[in-house]
């Protein structure tokens, strides 16, 4: 297997999220992978004694890169772009040339997400400047309810009781077309995915309270982009479980709908947790 396969895999992952939330087995072999790619290149390259090429040097910080927890995310696929300009440029054959290729839109993928990452954070920090610990405490806690509530959770929550009533090729057309239901029109979920996570996500600024909501979003969509639609209604009702006991632990009580009311218009959000939990599909 060429090492670029190695590349891909790596990049794929970076493009779909941090490598923090991929498991602990998840992330050994990832770098397990990477880091055998790595030595490969490099003894083919001591080899043909071309240590001091600036390919080896990449090769050598993509191995420093590597190394303790795996942080700079940014830095490892810029090298790793450098090093795919030298496949450009060497004579490779077809296979080859379409691995690389494939290679370049992992990276392009994994840099947009990297940088929109980066620049949200970016962003809350500068917003946060003249803010105290209360104050955000509670803007945290308006995001939950404002968008938390009435942007995801209502939507996603009439989508999970859509999914008890349609049929297989509803669901997926509620999915990736959209659908008009007796509480009204539903647009596709897909395209609604990102902007759900990231408006609710990294817009808050308790870190640990943004590192569980990411967890909940993250572990769903490895369910949704999945090949088995069944999976999907099981994994969209514990994600609605999972933003509700977080709500519930920061001390939001209740739930008053402002357009979709699958359960109710206002319900505690402890009613509004048991009626999800009375579900099955």
């Amino acid at each position: 297997m060429s090492p670029l396969h190695a590349f891909i895999d790596i990049a794929k992952a970076l493009s779909e999220k941090p490598m923090s939330f991929w498991s602990s087995e998840e992330q050994k072999n990832f770098l397990l992978e990477v880091s055998q790619a790595l030595d490969r290149l490099k003894k083919v390259l001591e080899k043909k004694k071309m240590e001091e090429t600036e390919a080896y040097q990449k090769l050598v910080k993509l191995e420093s890169l590597m190394e303790g927890s795996f942080k700079d995310e940014y830095s490892f696929i810029q090298t790793l772009e450098g090093l795919v300009g030298f496949y450009n440029k060497a004579p490779t054959n077809s296979e080859t040339r379409e691995l690389v290729l494939d290679l370049g839109k992992e990276i392009s993928a994994a840099k947009k997400r990297i940088l929109e990452f980066r620049l949200a954070l970016t962003f809350l920090k500068e917003s946060g400047k003249n803010k105290n610990e209360e104050q955000k405490r509670l803007e945290d806690l308006k995001r939950l309810s404002e968008v938390g509530f009435g942007y995801v959770l209502e939507y996603t929550l009439q989508v999970l009781l859509e999914f008890t009533r349609v049929s297989e090729d509803e669901k997926n057309k509620l999915l990736k077309e959209g659908l008009t239901v007796e509480a009204g029109n539903l647009p596709a979920y897909l395209p609604l995915e990102k902007s759900f996570r990231n408006e609710l996500c990294l817009k808050v600024f308790d870190p640990e309270l943004k590192k569980n909501l990411l967890a909940v979003f993250y572990d769903f969509e490895e369910v949704l982009t999945g090949e088995d639609i069944s999976k999907i209604a099981p994994a969209l009702k514990e994600f609605d479980l999972s933003l509700l006991e977080i709500f519930k632990q920061k001390g939001i009580k209740d739930f008053k709908a402002l357009f979709y009311a699958p359960f109710g218009k206002e319900l505690t959000i402890d009613q509004l947790i048991l009626e999800v939990k009375k579900i099955i599909f």
